[in-house]
């Protein structure tokens, strides 16, 4: 598919004229390299700005944008020859799920780690593709970008299975890939040789002084404390929530019971995409003012654009809960992770997808947003906090 070319022209424009103005302050970020220099993220923001894609701006999924209902992952990197190895997926807190194995089960596990996400990625956003928009840079000044297929490795036609030294490299049908074993890293070769994906290209002129450049165009700005708040407000925009439990014997879990798997609770019969997302007196005493009280209902926007009614629940206002109660797990259980009814949710479910806590997002007083945050974001979100 050719997304960029199906843009009207000022869009394209503009985001052409946006990375070429960036590249032109490459001196800013590196002296070293004779090719343009893009930072990754800005790459991300102008994409959305200049084409008005949605950003996801996170480190969690395979995309990083979401344009005309296709995913896509943002990439830069050095032309070289027109075929390198490029990272795509990291696999850090997998690496018990692989290690030891042979390479030809480890390759195995790795693929099939490699496509849920891919799947998640489908499911959680609702789109109908996924696509890489590749900004490959030249030591001549040439910028060229690419659109590619972001593909299902194959794990019916995987061959040419080699180790050499830390990494193990393989291919599908479609692909070649390498796993490197140190940094649990996976890369694909991206085959920009030839102009099959090639969909604009632009020629760079570096700023000799960028900082120069920089302070002149500044100078012709005033700062105003006026366009600053004056109130300083101590409640976050979102605050991050654990799909698990902790103990220092099991280490991070889902119980069997509540939570995630409330439908499995002792007593009356319950429905079985019947969940809350917990909610501890922590983020309660930390955060008073985040949630409204307790059964006051409020809108819950779903990654994939749909909006569950949503409130705070049950003693001690610890339980984040759909109305009716079965829309959350209809959505998280089966829509996304899709585990069989009356299947228990475990951690390692979660992990495989490199996911164990949601993200809330407060838009307004009783307007809210959810989505998935990567393994481990509780943890810093509470130790940032001091929870």
């Amino acid at each position: 598919m050719a997304l960029f070319r199906n843009q009207p022209p000022i869009k394209q424009n503009t985001y052409l004229k946006n990375i070429e103005n960036i590249a032109k302050l490459s001196g800013l970020f590196s002296s070293e390299s004779a090719a343009p220099f893009l930072v990754s993220r800005a790459t991300e923001n102008i994409f959305e700005e200049s084409l008005g894609a949605k950003n996801l701006g996170r480190d969690d999924t395979a995309i990083d944008a979401i344009l005309d209902n296709v995913g896509i992952g943002i990439k830069t990197f050095l032309h070289g020859k027109g075929h390198t190895l490029q990272k795509v997926a990291e696999f850090n807190r997998d690496s018990t799920k692989y290690r030891n194995l042979s390479k030809e089960e480890m390759i195995l596990i790795i693929s099939k780690l490699r496509n849920e996400r891919l799947q998640f990625a489908i499911d959680n956003y609702n789109v109908a593709d996924l696509i890489y928009h590749c900004i490959t840079r030249k030591p001549d000044g040439t910028i060229n970008f690419y659109e590619a297929p972001m593909n299902f490795i194959n794990t019916d036609k995987i061959s040419n299975i080699k180790l050499k030294q830390n990494s193990i490299s393989f291919q599908d049908d479609l692909n070649e890939y390498s796993f490197n074993l140190t940094k649990s890293t996976l890369y694909k070769r991206f085959p920009f040789r030839n102009n099959d994906y090639l969909v604009a290209s632009i020629s760079v002129k570096m700023f000799k002084n960028p900082f120069s450049v920089l302070n002149s165009m500044l100078s012709q700005y005033t700062y105003s404390s006026e366009t600053e708040s004056n109130t300083t407000s101590t409640e976050p925009e979102y605050i991050v929530l654990p799909l698990y439990s902790y103990s220092k014997s099991a280490g991070k879990f889902i119980a069997e019971r509540s939570g995630l798997n409330q439908w499995n609770a002792n007593g009356r019969k319950r429905d079985p995409n019947e969940i809350y997302i917990p909610v501890s007196r922590k983020i309660h005493d930390k955060f008073p003012d985040f949630f409204p009280n307790r059964d006051t209902p409020f809108s819950l926007h779903l990654p994939n654009g749909d909006k569950l009614k949503a409130k705070i629940s049950q003693s001690g206002d610890k339980a984040l809960m759909s109305n009716p109660n079965k829309a959350l797990g209809g959505w998280l259980l089966r829509d996304i992770l899709h585990l069989p009814e009356e299947k228990l949710l475990t951690y390692s479910k979660l992990s495989d997808l490199g996911i164990d806590a949601v993200k809330i997002e407060k838009n307004a007083e009783t307007d809210y947003s959810i989505d998935f945050c990567e393994a481990g974001t509780y943890d810093h979100f509470a130790n940032e906090y001091n929870l």
